[in-house]
């Protein structure tokens, strides 16, 4: 059976890199892992995955997956949506980010939708799965003192006005540090380091001009820098993380950065989906509903004793050896998505 794949990010087709043992430091990191996993256990039963490059070749194949909703604008997938075979798409993007892959009437196109998003899970036709999954964590042993820093949150300098966006909440967070306590935060992130210019073309303009996007550009004390290579080298210093992920109140929205913290072995303080505790129990994270000030939420940090923040990291171990990791492990993902693959093949062989 031919598989033909497309992803919304063009750019990892090149090279064969989408389907390259490469991915992990794409997208997020660990986001195209369970996928490449897919292609291993694929290649194993003897189904061929392509990634669609000619429309010439589009009618050879049995099967379409794509991941999250393509652009439309390439002739390749837009003619790929036409035809009559069966089609899979793995949904992992939010809405404030790429809310065209949430509209209604691009669903009808697709015979199976696989995505986080707990209100369309009807088993039918909407499949629950996660981004992104895990191979089983190996833990390194906790040692209390190397946990010599206090806080610490990475993110990219971006804006949403989408009305659920949580860019602004870790701007905030961040800036009440800045203010209360400098000296306990350090964050990370790209494009801190220059302004963006805004508004009409002849403002947007002065973007070419690095000299003026650095000049202008707001001084945090609290900002370290940009971080290269795995987040895990860098929270495994830390007591606590601010965890928000880009959005808020979709349920069963839960990327990569909450189990960043766990692997790490650091504690995340967390803001993103309102069903969080359906899916990892309260006692791993601590919620940043349940104070009612970023003061009261420091206050409960500095105050935090050993044994209640060894509580956190034993429940955080309990939980990755647990049934309830299962959902977001590589191995769910991959034999969910390859269940139904099969289902596919075997009604080709019915039809042949």
């Amino acid at each position: 059976m031919l598989i033909g794949v497309w992803n919304y990010h063009e750019s990892l087709h090149k090279n064969n890199f989408m389907l390259s043992p490469f991915t992990g430091s794409c997208l997020g990191e660990d986001s195209m892992k369970p996928f490449y996993d897919f292609y291993l256990k694929s290649k194993k039963k003897g189904y061929e995955l392509r990634i669609l490059n000619k429309i010439k070749d589009i009618n050879k194949v049995d099967l379409l997956i794509f991941i999250n909703y393509p652009n439309i604008k390439n002739n390749i997938p837009k003619y790929a949506l036409t035809i009559s075979k069966p089609k899979f798409l793995l949904n992992y993007e939010c809405p404030t980010i790429y809310p065209e892959t949430w509209e209604k009437k691009i669903f009808e196109v697709f015979n199976k939708i696989f995505t986080w998003d707990d209100n369309l899970i009807d088993n039918k036709k909407f499949f629950k799965i996660n981004c992104p999954s895990y191979h089983n964590p190996i833990l390194e042993r906790f040692d209390f003192k190397k946990k010599n820093k206090f806080c610490v949150v990475i993110c990219s300098n971006k804006t949403n006005d989408h009305k659920y966006d949580l860019y602004r909440k870790r701007l905030e967070i961040i800036n009440w540090f800045e203010k209360n306590h400098p000296d306990k935060l350090d964050f990370y992130g790209y494009g801190w380091s220059n302004y963006v210019f805004k508004g009409p073309k002849f403002i947007r303009i002065l973007n070419r001009f690095k000299f003026l996007t650095k000049l202008f550009a707001k001084k945090y004390v609290t900002y370290k820098g940009e971080h290269s290579g795995p987040k895990k080298e860098l929270l495994k210093n830390y007591k606590f993380s601010i965890c928000f992920e880009n959005a808020r109140y979709y349920k069963g929205y839960l990327t990569e950065k909450i189990f960043h913290c766990f692997f790490s072995l650091t504690i995340p303080i967390y803001l993103g989906t309102p069903n969080i505790t359906h899916h990892i129990p309260k006692e791993c994270f601590i919620d940043i509903r349940n104070f009612k000030s970023y003061d009261d939420l420091y206050e409960y940090l500095e105050s935090m004793s050993s044994s209640e923040y060894m509580n956190y990291i034993l429940s955080i171990k309990k939980f990755l050896k647990s049934k309830k990791f299962h959902p977001f492990s590589i191995k769910y993902f991959t034999n969910l998505l390859m269940k139904h693959v099969e289902l596919v093949s075997i009604n080709l062989k019915k039809n042949a």
